[in-house]
């Protein structure tokens, strides 16, 4: 499955209030593959941020990217979304 590639993925994730949504998507843009990442305020509390990640790039890798989530303090709580291609065809228009 090597020639696999995730190129886009959406994330519900439950963040604490800092590191801000910014800086959270500077930190995800920054791995190899991302090449944008937009984030959605769903739900905020005293504490805590609800948002939605959409995370779109050549190649993702969801370890990585997970792993600058919980680097936060945050956690993904499901995997809404993905798009996936095998080879190299045309990128989904969205």
């Amino acid at each position: 499955m090597a020639d696999v590639k995730v190129q886009k993925i959406v994330l519900d994730v439950l963040k604490p209030m800092e590191p801000s949504m910014l800086e959270l998507s500077r930190n995800i843009t920054g791995l190899d593959g991302v090449e944008s990442v937009s984030v959605d305020l769903i739900e905020i509390d005293k504490k805590v941020e609800n948002v939605k990640l959409s995370i779109s790039g050549t190649t993702l890798d969801y370890t990585d990217i997970n792993a600058v989530i919980e680097s936060t303090g945050a956690t993904i709580h499901s995997v809404d979304y993905v798009f996936a291609t095998k080879g190299t065809p045309p990128r989904e228009e969205s």
